[in-house]
This record gives structure tokens, C-alpha cells and sequence, in this order.
């Protein structure tokens, strides 16, 4: 197994790094076991095995190469077909890059407007890391935007920008209505909105096909969007503790008649739980 390419690392830093923890034997034959369906690991080298995890769906998007033909490139060395891939990849990645370098620029000031930390690293595996980089590679590579309690008033539309976005944690702010942007992130699967002054949940709604989970717990919650139930893979809906105190199903509902029908068509659906 040539780890580095002989004497030589990849360009694409997820490669290499990815090439540097499978050059363990032991950590590549766990991650072949893991990919036959093995779920224990030995806990010397499970961070090791969880990184190389991120790392293979970060290259594997890249490439559209899948997981197997990745193991195999480590046993074979050769990496030529994986190597061309990246490269093609990386050359679409600065031209988009350059494309929306202003909106990016408007990113970053909203960062520092608002004081957030300047997230050095991070990854799926740690979602749960607050900031936003301020180095714009990083910005197009952030696989989550975890901002709590961060006095946040405002979302710039121009986050939608950044292409692998899967979960936006925003809870424990100030923010009333999200950009209609926002809604075009078919990635993200997971929207956190805890404890905001969000009103309503708009018809643009149904932009975001992936969500699986939106949280609207302690808002303002007035007006409900049938659109919520064109999201195919919805399980669920929190909607507790509404600031206004009223019960969504009595007749003090702030929800119009055709809300709270929309509301008790998504109590009804298979496999969404709704939380009031």
C-alpha cells in the first residue's frame, strides 16, 4: 500500500489525510469490516476510523467514486482515476469559488458583525463546534452552520451559497423570518430554530426536499405553510412552548381554520411525530 503516493502526498488535503490514517493496516481493515456492515470498533483507533468515515464521503462526493472503489485504490495504490477526478473537481470548485467571491465577502462581514468565533476546523463530526471560518475554501467546504445564543437578528441570503450545508442551528436568537434563499438548500436535513421570534413558516418551505427535522420550540408561530406536507422525508416537527401561549387546536388558536387543518393533516401522517 503506497500511503503517500510513493514520495509524493495528493494535492487534495481530504486525500491525503485519508491516505495518512489508512496507511494503519489495522484502521483499514476495520473500515473494510465497516463496510460489510461491521458496527463495534476497537476504541484505540475508532476516531480514527470515524475521521476516515468524513473523509470518504467528502472524497466521494468529489469524485462520485463510492466507498468500495476508495478501499480498493488504498490496497492497489493506484490512485490515477481518483487523482483525476479530484483534480477536475478542484478546478470547478475555484471557478465557483471566484464566481461568488462578493458573497462570500458578505458572509464574512456578517461574521464579524456579530462577533462569531472564526471556526478553524470543523466537519460532520463536529457539528456541535460553534463559529464560521472566515477563509473562504473553508466557507465552501463547512458542512454546518451551528450558531447558537449568538444574538443573531438576521441571516444574510447569501449563505445559501455555500453548496454542503447539511444542518443550521440557529437556536437561542433574535432572528424573526429567515431569507427566502434559505429555502433553496435542498442539502440541509436538519433546521434548528429554538427560542427565536420566527411567526410563520412559509410556502418556500418545500425547496428544502432533505429535511428530516425542523425545530420552531419557544417562537411566535402564527401561520402554518400546507407545504409541509410536500416534504418527503419530514419525521419531525416541534412546535412546544409558542411565546404567544396559545393552544394551537382551541379557539384561541392564532393558526386559520386552514392552518390548523394543515396541523392536523401532519399529526395524522405516517412516520412524522409532531411535538406541541
Amino acid at each position: 500500500m503506497l500511503s503517500f503516493f510513493g514520495r509524493r502526498k495528493p494535492l487534495d488535503l481530504d486525500l491525503a489525510r485519508f491516505c495518512e490514517l489508512t496507511a494503519n493496516e489495522k484502521v483499514l481493515n476495520y473500515l473494510e469490516r465497516v463496510s460489510l456492515g461491521e458496527q463495534k470498533l476497537p476504541l484505540d483507533i475508532a476516531t480514527d476510523i470515524q475521521e476516515c468515515i468524513y473523509l470518504s464521503q467528502a472524497i466521494t462526493s468529489k469524485t462520485g467514486f463510492d466507498f468500495r472503489t476508495l478501499l480498493s485504490a488504498v490496497r492497489s495504490g493506484n490512485w490515477k482515476a481518483i487523482e483525476e477526478r479530484l483534480s477536475k473537481y478542484n478546478q470547478q470548485f475555484q471557478k465557483y469559488k471566484e464566481s461568488i467571491s462578493s458573497q462570500l465577502d458578505v458572509i464574512i462581514k456578517w461574521a464579524n458583525e456579530f462577533d462569531l468565533p472564526d471556526l478553524k476546523q470543523f466537519g460532520t463530526m463536529r457539528y456541535k463546534e460553534t463559529g464560521l471560518p472566515r477563509d473562504k475554501d473553508k466557507l465552501l467546504t463547512l458542512n454546518a452552520i451551528h450558531l447558537p445564543r449568538k444574538k443573531l437578528t438576521y441571516i444574510p441570503p447569501e449563505v445559501a451559497v455555500l453548496p454542503n450545508i447539511k444542518a443550521i442551528c440557529l437556536a437561542n436568537n433574535q432572528i424573526n423570518e429567515l431569507p427566502e434563499t434559505v429555502f433553496k438548500m435542498q442539502n440541509v436535513f436538519a433546521l434548528d430554530l429554538d427560542n427565536n421570534l420566527i411567526q410563520s413558516i412559509p410556502d418556500e418551505i418545500e425547496g428544502m426536499v432533505s429535511l428530516t427535522s425542523i425545530d420552531l420550540d419557544e417562537n411566535n408561530i402564527n401561520a402554518l405553510s400546507s407545504k409541509l406536507l410536500k416534504l418527503p422525508n419530514l419525521r419531525k416537527l416541534y412546535l412546544r412552548k409558542q411565546k404567544h401561549g396559545a393552544n394551537f387546536h382551541y379557539n384561541n388558536s392564532p393558526l386559520s381554520e386552514e392552518d390548523q387543518n394543515t396541523l392536523a393533516r401532519l399529526e395524522r401522517r405516517e412516520n412524522l411525530d409532531v411535538y406541541l
